[in-house]
């Protein structure tokens, strides 16, 4: 079950502040990630099997798929060496880098290289946190991520989302707001890729505004088939064993009379 993997995996403990509980990724991913990891080597399984005629099987773990992600970042490497684990909004290996709060949401900001960080401090009214010496490299930058961050604070603080967006957009510093679901799944530009679909029930219709997966790859030569709801059972039968598997209408219905299918 994706709670238990997403446990013992560590990835609840790698979010949040160092005195919180532990905390669940809202997004069963565990489940979702061990199914891409499983495309994946079934992928790379067809193409050895084209090229050597064998066949093998797949073996994947849902615990060795989010341990193996959560190994990308070197947490006990990074404590030893006086990072904490779980450092909250901010990401203290790169600064400014992080979540801020503004008069009426939050935005994220990626301002860790030496021309982002001098665009924000300029957009912020203060280039001459360039020239300080605390903050002149990134690495001086990381020794002083606490000073640094409250300063990317009190300017974040100061306006509303739209408007540190709309600002920080211009002078070329990576932001972004921070949206709810349901604003994202809203975005056109995710609607008109497929990448979300609106979702009508086969028998109840349009029930409003219900949106769900589609297929996040845009191929540049290959169409990729309109998504349906999940069959009734027995819905595809006459599909499966009679135009994919090849069984005759009278082994069918003989399969159907002993209640097989």
């Amino acid at each position: 079950m994706d709670a238990i993997i997403q446990a013992l995996s560590g990835v609840m403990m790698t979010s949040g502040s160092p005195n919180d509980p532990p905390v669940r990724v809202g997004v069963p991913f565990a489940d979702l990630n061990a199914a891409l990891f499983g495309v994946i080597g079934l992928l790379a399984a067809l193409h050895q099997a084209a090229l050597t005629g064998r066949g093998q099987n797949i073996d994947i773990s849902m615990l060795g798929v989010m341990t193996s992600m959560v190994a990308c970042e070197p947490f006990d490497v990074l404590e030893r060496c006086g990072v904490a684990q779980r450092t909250g909004q901010t990401v203290p290996r790169l600064a400014p880098f992080g979540i801020y709060p503004t008069t009426d949401g939050f935005i994220a900001i990626c301002a860790h290289t030496e021309a982002f960080a001098a665009r924000l401090f300029k957009e912020m009214g203060r280039s001459d946190l360039c020239q300080d010496r605390r903050f002149q490299t990134r690495d001086d930058r990381v020794h002083n991520a606490e000073e640094i961050n409250l300063f990317v604070e009190q300017f974040t603080r100061s306006i509303d989302t739209s408007t540190a967006i709309s600002r920080l957009d211009a002078a070329g510093v990576p932001a972004a707001e921070v949206r709810s679901p349901s604003a994202a799944m809203r975005d056109p530009l995710v609607l008109v890729r497929g990448e979300i679909v609106r979702l009508v029930h086969p028998k109840y219709g349009d029930l409003g505004e219900v949106f769900g997966t589609g297929l996040p790859i845009c191929f540049s030569d290959s169409t990729t088939p309109r998504y349906k709801p999940a069959p009734e059972i027995g819905q595809d039968n006459e599909a499966i064993y009679g135009n994919l598997l090849g069984y005759s209408e009278h082994r069918i219905r003989d399969l159907i009379a002993k209640d097989v299918i």
